[in-house]
């Protein structure tokens, strides 16, 4: 998958929400994963999330499709932040790793970017191209262990993987739906032949 679209965030937001500032619809709970639709003011997410507790945070990790592609899927790390920033900030770029299980231990680059004002700082993926495999791991896997930092300062977070599957075929399948009613539009109704014979047949 492209490394644009399969890029994975760490993001601070506030704790004990499934996201950012949105509307949550056709909400479903299955196993440590929940599933839903999350209108936000300038798309729809459709968006699998499940959270864990590292010393005094609550992080959750979610995993977002959007219309433009219900194939994709984009994952987040999100951390509580006491309050929003009041400064800028571009991180040195730092090496951690990633690892379903007994799988491959995955190498990645990671930075820490926030804007002034912003209530989330974003720990950006860097040249991301496992997407595929990770998902195909995770997916056959029971937790997925993130590691951040070296040489004495490394941090752990986990995540349990039961529900993922399921999360993520729904959130599939919902986003699929979206498009499919999105292309209806009333005059198509107008420009069909009927095939009912008579005013009872729409009745039956």
């Amino acid at each position: 998958m492209k490394i644009a679209i399969l890029i994975i965030v760490l993001a601070i937001v506030a704790v004990n929400s499934y996201a950012e500032e949105g509307d949550i619809f056709a909400l479903e709970n299955n196993k440590d994963w929940s599933s839903m639709v999350l209108r936000l003011p300038d798309r729809v997410s459709f968006r699998a999330v499940t959270l864990t507790h590292s010393n005094e945070f609550t992080i959750h990790l979610t995993a977002d499709r959007f219309i433009n592609d219900c194939n994709t899927s984009s994952l987040t790390l999100n951390i509580a932040l006491p309050k929003n920033s009041n400064q800028s900030f571009a991180g040195n770029i730092g090496l951690g790793q990633f690892r379903v299980d007994s799988y491959q231990v995955h190498d990645m680059r990671y930075q820490l970017v926030f804007e002034e004002g912003d209530g989330s700082a974003y720990l950006n993926i860097i040249d991301w191209n496992k997407g595929s495999t990770l998902f195909y791991e995770m997916m056959r896997g029971s937790v997925i262990r993130f590691k951040f930092g070296d040489f004495g300062n490394e941090a752990y977070i986990r995540f349990s993987l039961m529900g993922f599957t399921r999360a993520m075929n729904r959130t599939q399948q919902l986003c699929h739906h979206y498009v499919s009613l999105s292309k209806q539009n009333d005059s198509s109704y107008f420009n069909r032949t009927p095939s009912r014979r008579n005013d009872a047949d729409y009745f039956n």
